[in-house]
């Protein structure tokens, strides 16, 4: 499974690069690991539930911010998703410059 993200790296870059958007979110928090792990990503940040249980991230791939909640189908009560989330987007529009 590395392989396959390692493999899709470039065309994945060159689409972000292309499309320009002013921020990424991945919806499911895997993806921060395998990221991660190919040493793509830079200044990872978790933000957690009130428990410190679940958490989501903040960061940069290449030069967008990024941005990670856990997915929907994650079995994690309301009130985590609810903070996890809050915190995600407290940080995304802290970091994001909107012209």
């Amino acid at each position: 499974m590395k392989a396959d993200y390692q493999n899709s790296l470039p065309l994945f870059e060159k689409y972000i690069r292309y499309i320009n958007p002013p921020w990424l979110l991945s919806v499911g928090v895997t993806n921060i690991d395998k990221l991660n792990s190919l040493g793509v990503l830079k200044e990872i940040r978790p933000h957690f539930d009130d428990q410190k249980k679940f958490c989501g991230f903040s960061g940069q791939l290449w030069d967008w911010n990024l941005f990670a909640v856990p997915h929907p189908g994650a079995r994690l009560t309301n009130n985590s998703r609810f903070r996890i989330w809050e915190r995600v987007t407290e940080e995304m529009k802290r970091v994001t410059k909107f012209d």
